[in-house]
């Protein structure tokens, strides 16, 4: 194309034709920055389509932390509920009134893990990757309520701890009951290892009271923050596939 326009430029000029040249002087100019032009979209589709692809990669990986950050938010949620029915049965049988052979099942503050979530963790920065408004703004506004979440539920384990060491404190703990055989498996948590006649003789102290009370309004609030949490997981997860398809 171009070697064609050239020799009639040269034809042009030997025969002293100016305006004609010019006109296929200007007709190759703009040949040439059309091509670029076309090069340059093609480039940009090329990219757009390689961040779609890299997009569409994300997704599906926050799309498989978060299915498995629900599990660890339901699992959570029956810990919680189970810690506010253990405080909730030792108001009503050592408090109301107290009942030294009341038998206790203290699981739930012997065995207690923190939660422990990876959607944040993984992509603290993937909000900036995503292209759709509505997506990007709930998984922005999902990453905040996991990291209060996860606030939250730190006091829960400092309740615990606190409980443990309060029963610790009053000698509350059957040791005879713990260190039996075989030692290298788990305790038979739901045996009787707490002294009910020594935790209902401190039930009345200001002390015991003040931790039950703290320990009702945590698991409380923890719990409600894990419930809304667990409903914008599954709606975050709706919008993600929906997005995949």
């Amino acid at each position: 194309m171009f070697h064609f326009f050239r020799s009639i430029r040269q034809k042009q000029l030997k025969e002293n034709k100016f305006r004609r040249y010019l006109f296929y002087a200007l007709g190759e100019i703009l040949l040439v920055v059309i091509g670029i032009l076309i090069a340059l979209q093609i480039n940009n589709w090329n990219e757009e389509r390689k961040a779609k692809a890299q997009e569409k990669i994300l997704l599906q990986k926050i799309l498989q932390d978060l299915k498995e950050d629900a599990g660890s938010i339901s699992n959570q949620i029956n810990h919680v509920k189970g810690l506010q029915d253990l405080n909730y049965l030792i108001f009503e049988k050592i408090i109301q009134p107290p009942k030294a052979d009341t038998n206790i099942d203290i699981s739930k503050i012997i065995f207690t893990g923190k939660l422990r979530l990876i959607t944040g963790k993984n992509h603290s920065n993937a909000a900036n990757q995503i292209t759709d408004d509505i997506l990007r703004n709930a998984f922005t506004a999902y990453l905040k309520g996991e990291e209060i979440t996860i606030n939250v539920n730190e006091n829960v384990w400092e309740k615990v701890h606190s409980f443990r060491d309060y029963l610790g404190e009053i000698d509350a703990y059957i040791l005879d009951s713990i260190f039996v055989e075989p030692r290298y498996t788990d305790l038979n948590i739901r045996e009787k290892v707490i002294k009910t006649a020594t935790l209902a003789k401190h039930s009345r102290s200001a002390k015991f009271k003040s931790l039950i009370w703290s320990a009702r309004s945590t698991y409380g609030f923890s719990n409600m923050n894990l419930e809304w949490l667990l409903t914008d997981n599954m709606t975050l997860q709706e919008l993600i596939e929906e997005n995949l398809r």
